[in-house]
């Protein structure tokens, strides 16, 4: 603001709103300054909680059953929850596609088109290594 004054211009009659406006912008930052701190220790708890998780393991007994058509559960590709909730994957995406914009089936076909070409592509990895034969040492 200052450039926009004359060179003799005084400031004393603007020296009070000024400090005020200072005061609020400085306390508007120490506010966002601690809202980052808490969202920062937030993101760092969950981080540890995923970590915690990822090297966790779920037992699926042969009487578990879809939460969902209560089919077996182990009758096909299945997803399970650390709460003990197991999903057929057709009727967890069933359920979760219910409220999907066109837009997000659009995305989500574009996806699965891709799952099975790279799911051919490790499968056809897969062939080579079994079909070539091994060498041992020594030999």
């Amino acid at each position: 603001l200052l450039p926009f004054f004359p060179e003799f211009t005084t400031i004393e009659h603007f020296k009070d709103p000024l400090c005020a406006c200072l005061k609020e912008h400085s306390g508007k930052i120490m506010e966002l300054q601690k809202e980052m701190k808490e969202a920062t220790d937030i993101a760092e708890e969950i981080r540890q909680q995923m970590s915690k998780l990822n090297n966790r393991s779920t037992i699926i007994r042969a009487s578990d059953q879809c939460a969902l058509c209560y089919e077996q559960a182990l009758s096909r590709a299945v997803f399970a929850f650390a709460c003990r909730h197991f999903f057929h994957r057709d009727c967890l995406e069933r359920e979760v596609q219910k409220g999907w914009t066109e837009e997000d089936h659009s995305k989500f076909s574009k996806l699965l088109e891709k799952e099975k070409l790279l799911q051919r592509q490790l499968d056809d990895m897969e062939k080579k290594q079994l079909s070539t034969p091994k060498r041992r040492k020594g030999f």
